[in-house]
């Protein structure tokens, strides 16, 4: 079992999964951002001691305008047309998983602090790119996290 802590604290600190405050990014990754906030709870009770981290979706333009938020391990969700983290993130992480390029995900599990993006070109792919980034990829991204922390 993990134990860890990334605010330094008592409490387990945030990890923010962005979106975008566009009208199509609230239709559609914002419930995708929820399942995976419950699947990241999920993985947590089941490989932790205690929880590592606090999920919290928010949007672009908050995440953007938070120096706290910006030092923080982050999950951006959402195609760079609608989602400003995103359009930034493309640029700079590498890809871990493409499907016939039209749903991605991209990661850099050794910055500091750790980064995620999962697109996909069209709204009604982006289930496609969180069940890959459920089933495949989280597993190494909250590892990732667990090992940058320090122990409580």
């Amino acid at each position: 079992m993990l134990t860890c802590d990334l605010l330094g604290d008592e409490r387990p600190g945030l990890l923010p999964i962005v979106v975008g405050i566009h009208l199509d990014a609230e239709l559609y990754d914002r419930p995708l951002a929820s399942r995976l906030t419950d699947a990241i709870r999920h993985w947590q009770h089941a490989y932790c001691d205690g929880p590592i981290c606090r999920p919290v979706v928010v949007s672009d333009a908050l995440y953007l305008s938070s120096d706290d938020l910006q030092c923080r391990p982050v999950i951006s969700l959402g195609h760079a047309r609608v989602n400003a983290l995103s359009a930034g993130l493309v640029e700079r992480l590498p890809v871990i998983f493409t499907q016939r390029g039209r749903v991605a995900i991209q990661a850099d599990l050794a910055a500091d602090p750790v980064c995620l993006c999962a697109w996909a070109v069209h709204e009604c792919d982006g289930a496609d790119a969180v069940d890959r980034l459920i089933d495949f990829e989280l597993d190494d991204f909250l590892e990732s996290l667990a090992a940058a922390a320090p122990a409580m």
